[in-house]
């Protein structure tokens, strides 16, 4: 006659057997959600390593780009029945307007060009615009080279120090497109031999 198991024997085997599996189970899925550990190794690089090293290689940094300039407002600093003189004294007196694009109509594109950052145009055309009066203001004509009439200024400005780091600047003027506008500005004035900008 075979012997019988009693019932509380199975339940306890059932047990078990399920203990094990639920336990493998979550083994699993623990496994499964882990993020796979990297492996340093001074072996050779792979061929997949070798094609993501070339393809950084290949691609150049991205350089940020330049920020826009001040769009020149035409009319607000020059206009082509103005003298270059008279641009000159515009500009002076658009050092209080806290009118960016008014200044920028002062000067030849050429010029606004060079200042791409550190400063760019924008900060240069503001921060003039909010310069404050110039006081004690000359203006000299100086000469006329590459179609340029170049003048001597001396101002005293609010911010209490001269124009210029000996107290004179010197400016370049000339038409742009019929209309008079600075080329130029520096704190010497260039010997005209060895000027290079041209006015046109």
């Amino acid at each position: 006659m075979k012997a019988v198991r009693s019932h509380p024997v199975r339940t306890t085997v059932a047990a078990v057997i399920l203990v094990i599996v639920l336990g493998v189970a979550i083994l699993y899925a623990a496994r499964a959600q882990t993020p796979p550990v990297a492996v340093t190794s001074s072996a050779a690089p792979t061929a997949t390593a070798t094609v993501v090293a070339a393809t950084a290689t290949a691609t150049p940094a991205a350089t940020p780009s330049p920020r826009p300039s001040v769009t020149a407002a035409p009319g607000l600093c020059s206009n082509p029945q103005m003298t270059t003189r008279a641009v000159v004294e515009r500009y002076f007196e658009l050092s209080t307007s806290r009118d960016a694009r008014a200044v920028s109509d002062c000067f030849a594109a050429s010029w606004r060009a060079r200042f791409v950052r550190n400063p760019s145009w924008d900060e240069v055309a503001t921060q003039w615009a909010s310069a404050g009066p110039a006081t004690n203001l000359r203006i000299t004509y100086g000469d006329t080279v590459k179609g340029c009439d170049r003048y001597e200024v001396a101002a005293q400005m609010a911010t209490g120090h001269p124009i210029g780091q000996s107290g004179s600047e010197f400016l370049t003027v000339g038409p742009e497109g019929g209309t008079p506008r600075i080329f130029e500005m520096g704190t010497a004035l260039v010997n005209p031999q060895l000027a290079t900008t041209t006015c046109r």
